[in-house]
């Protein structure tokens, strides 16, 4: 775990490629010692875009929910295969069978908004076309990218999406980045990603935020019917955001919030408080099964 945080707390700029691939060699070398214990793993190509769909050794049949999962990273970081996203299906899966799609998509600043916004959307429609009972979810970035997916393709058509810890805003204006930026350097890391990302094209950061301030009848037509499962954490820099994501949103969706305390050190992580992590997994644990149990068979 201590070897996972490492490329955290490097200088960010010039060493954003260095930390990269530090995080992605710790993390696929986890995942790939802990992925066979529990999943089969089949490579897919389409549109351009890589996916790795997860089916789980025991319980899987053409009736159990599917989740396209995308990762954390800031936009510019991190990969498909990591140890984290694992980790979070392990848990998820105790309690729920799913089978699970982690996407490869593509990272900034080689591709800059909105490739990976692009990739994201052109993951879930593949899914869509392919299976019955589908669902959408990311962490941090990979949140925003879930979000903005279903947003694009959804059109009434997913059972839930799953909005971790999003990382929506690129002012960085709120009291929680000034509180809690200093967890991890994430005060650092966080601009750097922003930077990556959208540089200084004002379009893009309109374009970026324009998913924030939907109408009621846009909200309607892409995710009327669809769960909406947001957590955000108190300890987080990106807690203020998640928060006026949810209380722009509250009137409009079938949406459940958690706000869980968070840890002492990381806050940004599923597993670091674990009385709010369950209460996370169980609920979406619920909506999938919810879902899954009036599906009907084909």
């Amino acid at each position: 775990f201590v070897e996972l945080l490492i490329p955290l707390v490097l200088p960010i700029g010039a060493n954003l490629l260095l930390m990269r691939q530090r995080e992605a060699k710790l993390s696929a070398r986890l995942y790939t010692v802990l992925v066979k214990q529990l999943w089969s793993v089949e490579r897919v190509e389409h549109g351009g875009v890589t996916m790795y769909v997860h089916r789980p050794l025991e319980g899987d049949d053409e009736t159990i929910p599917v989740v396209v999962w995308f990762h954390a990273g800031g936009f510019c970081v991190g990969g498909a295969c990591g140890a984290k996203d694992l980790e979070t299906f392990n848990r998820l899966s105790s309690t729920v069978k799913v089978r699970w799609i982690s996407v490869e998509y593509r990272l900034a600043p080689e591709h800059p908004y909105p490739a990976a916004i692009d990739d994201a959307s052109t993951a879930l429609e593949y899914a869509l076309s392919k299976y019955r009972n589908v669902s959408v979810g990311g962490l941090s970035a990979g949140a925003t990218l879930a979000w903005q997916a279903a947003v694009r393709v959804g059109k009434q058509r997913l059972a839930s999406v799953a909005v971790l810890y999003p990382f929506l805003d690129p002012s960085m204006s709120s009291a929680s980045y000034r509180d809690h930026g200093h967890r991890l350097n994430l005060g650092t890391f966080l601009p750097a990603a922003w930077a990556a990302y959208l540089g200084d094209d004002d379009q893009a950061k309109r374009a970026q935020t324009s998913y924030l301030r939907m109408t009621k009848d846009d909200l309607r037509a892409a995710l009327e019917g669809t769960a909406l499962i947001v957590l955000t954490a108190k300890a987080d820099p990106l807690h203020d955001e998640g928060v006026a994501f949810v209380d722009a949103l509250r009137d409009h969706l079938d949406l459940v919030h958690f706000d869980i305390k968070g840890g002492h050190t990381v806050a940004h992580d599923l597993f670091c408080d674990k009385e709010g992590g369950n209460k996370l997994f169980d609920a979406w644990a619920h909506r999938l099964q919810l879902r899954a149990e009036t599906t009907p068979a084909e």
